[in-house]
């Protein structure tokens, strides 16, 4: 009986995180490997792409097996990316994890992910025509979703003169990481003026709350003056039209 209603239960809290977007596109989504570091990464180019006509690109990096996946990401995005125009790409993830068991095999990973987030992002920029936007940063979105947020942290605030803006969306914050992170150089520089968004849904777990908050704060004492607080209806949904309509608004303040 209690491994029927803990199944029932893990089952619930799946539900909350289930991939409600539209499927339909008139291309499909690819799935690929990044030479260099061997990443599989799902990709999609909306059909109107042109390589004269340079468009954005996001990055999103997708929380633990359990809740998530690269695929999982790429569908909730693909049908948003045709609408509007931009690529979109979602690598394998090794840091993305419900629960940090091992520490320093986990900080590895971490290190293995930016790697290969990065490679991956090179890639794409040499094989597709990415925009550029104010002060000539390449115009990506890197944006997490619940456990993606250890990796979105990690390699967005150590890489910021790479990407036009972060978003959080109901991301997990390993503090004692991002402490670490040397704040004296020139990407910590563009760290401070890079807009940022962290939100959650503040109906459902406490946790991303929590979280949410406690980002938020390492930034602003940090002196990230263009990162934003906000909290919306309804618990951990995964909201990529929010992202979008943040991203639009925040990116070229």
């Amino acid at each position: 009986m209690r491994v029927f209603m803990l199944l029932a239960a893990v089952q619930i809290a799946c539900s909350g995180c289930m991939v409600t977007q539209p499927q339909y596109t008139p291309v499909p989504a690819m799935r690929l490997v990044e030479q260099k570091t061997a990443t599989p990464y799902w990709i999609y180019v909306p059909s109107t792409y042109d390589s004269t006509k340079p468009v954005p690109l996001v990055v999103t990096l997708h929380g633990s097996r359990l809740w998530d996946s690269s695929k999982a990401q790429i569908r909730e995005w693909k049908r948003l990316a045709e609408d509007e125009g931009f690529i979109v790409v979602a690598p394998k993830l090794r840091a993305s994890v419900l629960r940090i068991i091992r520490r320093g095999a986990w900080l590895e990973d971490l290190k293995r992910d930016e790697r290969s987030v990065l490679a991956i992002m090179d890639e794409v920029c040499r094989r597709y025509s990415i925009a550029r936007g104010k002060d000539k940063v390449p115009d990506i979105l890197l944006t997490g979703f619940l456990e993606g947020g250890y990796p979105l942290y990690y390699i967005g605030l150590r890489n910021a003169e790479r990407i036009g803006m972060l978003i959080a969306r109901d991301c997990c914050v390993d503090l004692a990481v991002l402490e670490q992170i040397d704040r004296s150089g020139a990407s910590w520089q563009a760290a401070v003026k890079l807009p940022i968004v962290v939100f959650n849904g503040k109906d459902g777990w406490p946790s991303p709350v929590t979280n949410g908050w406690k980002a938020f704060r390492f930034l602003r004492l940090n002196h990230c003056t263009r990162a934003v607080r906000k909290e919306l209806r309804g618990g951990q949904l995964r909201r990529p039209r929010r992202t979008y309509t943040y991203w639009r608004i925040y990116r070229l303040r």
